[in-house]
C-alpha cells in the first residue's frame, strides 16, 4: 500500500483551482490500486471535500496546515485548537487586521467583507494573478464559506484551530512579526509571503502526514507528498519521495527532491500515474 499525500492549490489543483475529470481520473486510479490519497491544505474542511465534492471518494483529508485530520465524511480523527486566550490577544493587540477565525466548520471574520477583499492587496505575482482571475462560481464559493463583521464576543466563543491574516504595511508587519516573535507556542507556515497562518505548537502538515503514516503502518518510502508553497516545506523536507510543483515557490522546490511540471498541466496526476505504472511493473 502506498500513501499519497497531495496540496490542493498550486499542486493538485487545475488554473482555475477547481477539479476535473483529469485529475479525479487519478485520484480514482491510486484508490482501485488499494492505496490510500490524502489532500493536504491550508483550506477548511468545507472548502475542500464538500466544495471540491469529494465527499463520494474514500479520501482523507488534512486541513487548516495539520491543525484538523478527518475522512472523506467529516469525521474527525485530530484536532488541535488555539488556546481562547491568545485569540482574546489577536484581536486586542491588532484591531485594525483582517482576521479569518476558523474552526472545523465555520469561517468568522472580524471586518465587514469590504474591508476583508482590500486585505487581499498583499497577494503578489502569479498567485494575485490566478485569483483575479478566478471564476465568478469559485469567488462565490470562497465568500460564502465566511461570516462577516463578527464581534469579538462571537468569535472568542469557537473553537478556533487556525487564524489567517494578510498584510503590506511594513510596520505593522514589523509590529506583528515581533508580536509572534514573543510566541513560542504559535505556529505560522504560510503559503506565501505576506500571508500569516498560524496554528499551535507543533502542528503542521508534515506532523499530521506522520500521525497518518503511523497508524496505517505505512512504510515511509511507500509516501508520496506532493506541494508548491511555505505551508508544504515541512513535509517536502520529511519524506524522500517529495514532489514540487515547477510554479511552486523556490523554498518549496528546495525542500522538495524532485521538481515536477506546472499543476495548470496537470503534473500531479501524470506523477501519481508514473508512480502507480512503475510499482505495478516491480511487482
Amino acid at each position: 500500500m502506498k500513501m499519497f499525500v497531495s496540496d490542493l492549490d498550486g499542486t493538485l489543483l487545475n488554473g482555475f483551482h477547481s477539479l476535473d475529470s483529469r485529475i479525479l481520473k487519478s485520484i480514482d486510479l491510486a484508490l482501485n490500486n488499494n492505496d490510500r490519497f490524502v489532500v493536504a491544505t491550508g483550506r477548511t474542511y468545507q472548502e475542500s471535500a464538500i466544495m471540491l465534492d469529494l465527499q463520494e471518494r474514500p479520501i482523507f483529508f488534512i486541513n487548516n496546515n495539520g491543525a484538523l485530520i478527518t475522512n472523506s465524511q467529516g469525521k474527525i480523527l485530530f484536532e488541535q485548537q488555539i488556546p481562547s486566550e491568545i485569540i482574546e490577544d489577536l484581536l486586542t493587540q491588532f484591531p485594525e487586521l483582517a482576521f479569518d477565525f476558523i474552526t472545523k466548520d465555520e469561517n468568522y471574520i472580524n471586518v465587514t467583507k469590504e474591508q476583508y477583499m482590500g486585505s487581499f492587496h498583499s497577494v503578489t505575482g502569479i498567485r494575485r494573478f490566478i485569483a483575479k482571475n478566478l471564476g465568478k462560481k469559485v469567488i462565490n464559493q470562497f465568500l460564502a464559506a465566511r461570516k462577516f463583521d463578527q464581534t469579538n464576543e462571537t468569535i472568542l466563543a469557537q473553537s478556533i484551530i487556525k487564524v489567517n491574516c494578510r498584510m503590506t504595511d511594513p510596520q505593522l508587519t514589523t509590529k506583528f512579526n515581533d508580536y509572534l516573535a514573543q510566541l513560542p507556542m504559535i505556529e505560522n507556515h504560510p503559503f506565501a509571503p505576506g500571508v500569516y497562518e498560524l496554528t499551535y505548537k507543533g502542528v503542521s502538515k508534515g506532523n499530521a502526514v506522520e500521525k497518518l503514516r503511523q497508524q496505517w503502518q505505512i512504510d515511509t518510502e511507500k509516501v508520496y507528498v506532493f506541494g508548491d508553497g511555505g505551508n508544504d516545506i515541512d513535509m517536502l523536507a520529511k519524506y524522500q519521495n517529495s514532489y514540487a510543483t515547477r510554479n511552486g515557490s523556490e523554498e518549496a522546490k528546495a525542500a522538495a527532491n524532485y521538481t515536477i511540471g506546472y499543476n495548470w498541466n496537470y503534473a500531479v496526476p501524470r506523477e501519481i500515474e508514473k508512480i502507480i505504472r512503475r510499482s505495478s511493473l516491480s511487482e
